[in-house]
């Protein structure tokens, strides 16, 4: 993962979990003996990217159709970052310039454009 993402530390779970409260019934126990999701349960990772949105975001609502592609939320922050840093690279401008683009593609959830935002 890239070094600025923010969620390169273990999850805070009580955290997202106090937002909303669907998280609860898909808390489980690693065998290491931490909380955590089962990641393989497609509603888990919804609650948890949800939870996310609505806490580190500030969404006050996220809502995304059954059958509609779930994309993690750490996963397309590292998507973004490594984005900004080739073309920082690409183009000679400092990471902490704004930047602006077009996601032709937003799709049901328009994940890039919501945390785009926080760049």
């Amino acid at each position: 993962m890239h070094s600025e993402n923010h969620y390169l530390e273990r999850y805070d779970l009580k955290k997202y979990s106090k937002m909303n409260s669907r998280l609860d019934k898909h808390m489980v126990w690693s065998p290491s003996g931490q909380q955590t999701i089962n990641f393989n349960d497609s509603n888990a990772v919804y609650e948890l990217n949800k939870a996310m949105l609505l806490v580190d975001y500030k969404l006050k609502d996220y809502n995304l159709p059954k059958g509609y592609l779930l994309l993690p939320i750490p996963g397309r922050i590292d998507y973004l970052l490594n984005l900004r840093d080739f073309l920082s690279a690409k183009f000679n401008f400092d990471k902490g310039a704004e930047l602006r683009g077009l996601d032709i593609d937003a799709g049901a959830n328009s994940i890039y454009c919501i945390l785009g935002t926080t760049f």
